[in-house]
């Protein structure tokens, strides 16, 4: 994983830090993300790898990391929350707390840094296990600025253990449908997601794996 963060910031880096200020900025919060994959070891997180593909464009690759940093209370309906992700030419790292009124809905929040084109970002989020097989997810960001904001949604039925597919949408990906398969007691994930971006009217298609810790 270490292997592949480098290939990463190397991509990020590439035609980005156009000034001190910026390098010094990108330095630190890579050095976040770096500390944050080493303290996944240690809790329970997930690591996810994507590839983008564009018609016309380039490769776009992303890594990014989630995981619980313990219980709050005793109950465990509290804990602590990280996030954190790198790509090309952006990353953002993100702290917060999760909190599970029932064993079928989470509600999480997180606050953080980004490294363009503001500093400070915010995140809150939803999950619903709406049945034993059915789940809904949804996710939204926001930074400084207008269109300074992000958000993904899921819809996933999962007939059999090992596959589930459903509808998933986020912006910069687009909306479509999705399918994965789970490898080693759901310690692997492999899924593909085809989908149209309405906002820039484009086809997209994107491929990733998750690493369960």
């Amino acid at each position: 994983m270490i292997c592949d963060l480098e290939l990463f910031s190397q991509a990020l880096f590439k035609g980005v830090c156009d000034n001190n200020f910026k390098s010094i900025f990108m330095k630190n919060i890579l050095a976040f993300l770096v500390a944050m994959i080493g303290f996944s070891i240690l809790s329970v997180a997930q690591i996810q790898l994507f590839a983008k593909f564009t018609p016309g464009e380039s490769v776009s690759p992303d890594i990014n990391i989630f995981g619980y940093a313990g219980k709050i209370n005793k109950s465990g309906s509290l804990k602590l929350t990280y996030f954190a992700l790198v790509e090309k030419s952006w990353a953002e790292g993100l702290i917060g707390i999760s909190y599970a009124p029932a064993k079928w809905c989470e509600l999480g929040l997180q606050v953080g840094i980004e490294s363009a084109p503001s500093v400070y970002r915010v995140s809150g989020s939803v999950f619903l296990a709406l049945n034993s097989k059915t789940t809904f997810f949804t996710c939204m960001e926001k930074g400084d600025g207008k269109n300074n904001w992000w958000y993904k949604s899921t819809l996933s039925y999962c007939p059999k253990e090992k596959f589930s597919f459903g509808l998933m949408s986020w912006r910069y990906n687009g909306t479509g449908v999705f399918l994965k398969h789970t490898f080693l007691k759901g310690k692997l994930g492999l899924w593909i997601n085809p989908a149209y971006d309405l906002e820039v009217k484009t086809e997209r298609f994107t491929v990733g794996l998750d690493i369960k810790i």
